[in-house]
């Protein structure tokens, strides 16, 4: 079996699952742990929507790059995009909130993306967008 997946995928909700459920079976059929398949996922969403909501000036499905590589001791995703230039290491995040329900609708992405990895980095492509690794330590 191979040690990495490559698969073309979509902005917006349905790329998004298209690209969760082939995720989900390759991690399943090398043996990843349930928490690491959950925490690919929560990343996977939180980075597709995102590029999708924050990247460009439409709405429309925008093609991405995924790479996964499962080595044993961490789960490497790289997203590769064509959107405008973000790097999500060096933006600020947004303070928690003290109470719930003083949480707002959103913006804490950057909050979940930084607890929900164990490293994170990000390049600019050549040509224009962006290319994110996200490390997530196996169980």
């Amino acid at each position: 079996m191979s040690a990495a997946l490559r698969l073309e995928a979509e902005t917006g909700l349905a790329g998004l699952a298209a690209a969760q459920a082939r995720l989900a079976d390759w991690l399943t059929a090398r043996g990843a742990t349930q928490r690491l398949q959950d925490r690919a996922a929560l990343v996977t969403e939180e980075v597709v929507l995102n590029i999708g909501m924050h990247g460009f000036d439409d709405t429309s499905p925008h093609p991405l790059a995924i790479e996964a590589r499962l080595d044993g001791a961490a789960l490497t995703l790289t997203f590769e995009d064509a959107a405008r230039d973000f790097d999500p290491v060096a933006a600020p995040a947004r303070p928690l909130p003290q109470h719930l329900e003083d949480a707002p609708v959103g913006g804490l992405g950057l909050v979940l993306l930084r607890r929900m990895t164990d490293a994170l980095s990000h390049e600019p492509r050549p040509g224009g967008g962006n290319r994110l690794t996200a490390v997530i330590r196996a169980d």
